[in-house]
């Protein structure tokens, strides 16, 4: 019962520690405003009067120093209970080990057409994940088309493109029924004879003059 106790207001001060600010905030401008319609400034006051007449300046630096400590102090206050939280009940949330990727599907023997990019690990936060998975595009996804955008040796070719064919025109290579041809068109013969280099082991023939 106790320990279920414990948990839970652990739980719950990672929650206000997380969004301390956001929380100060908040509350602060619900305070000042509470403040302001309970205890006002007196303006019908003698001394107040006496001080606009004779320093308008200074009376209006009071006035609206007076408005902004009604927002400030209860920002101040929220923020030193959120750090005696921190302090006292914040307990680091433990992070689950990086998890180890599944076997990497060879495109030899994928039953269904699809195109790996990378890892998939957590969508919400820069960290590792328990569980990572390989971040892919269906076939449904590789109709519409790639885009891949980057400066003069970025690692275009290298990075995406090459890997891409390798995986697409490896595809039920030994399946004459099920695997995939292409056209590659460029200005150069870059990208055609490093096709033709890589995908030579899985049967395809290239008809331009990369070969020569």
């Amino acid at each position: 019962m106790f320990s279920g106790l414990v948990s839970r207001v652990r739980l719950f001060s990672r929650i206000l520690i997380r969004n301390r600010l956001l929380l100060s905030a908040g509350f602060s401008v619900a305070a000042g405003i509470i403040l302001g319609s309970v205890a006002p400034i007196s303006i019908g006051d003698p001394l107040l009067r006496y001080v606009e007449l004779d320093r308008p300046d200074i009376y209006h630096t009071f006035v609206l120093s007076y408005q902004t400590f009604l927002f400030t102090t209860p920002f101040l206050l929220l923020f030193m209970f959120f750090s005696l939280v921190y302090i006292h009940f914040y307990a680091q949330e433990v992070e689950p080990p990086a998890g180890a990727l599944p076997p990497y599907p060879s495109p030899e023997h994928r039953k269904d057409l699809f195109l790996v990019l990378g890892e998939l690990h957590e969508q919400l936060k820069p960290a590792p994940s328990a569980d990572p998975q390989w971040l892919s595009i269906p076939e449904r996804g590789l109709y519409t088309g790639i885009a891949t955008l980057g400066a003069i040796g970025s690692g275009k070719t290298r990075g995406l493109i090459l890997p891409a064919m390798r995986q697409l025109f490896g595809y039920r290579a030994g399946d004459s029924a099920k695997k995939l041809s292409g056209i590659v068109l460029e200005v150069g013969y870059a990208i055609s004879r490093s096709t033709w280099q890589r995908t030579q082991r899985f049967g395809i023939h290239d008809t331009t003059d990369a070969e020569r």
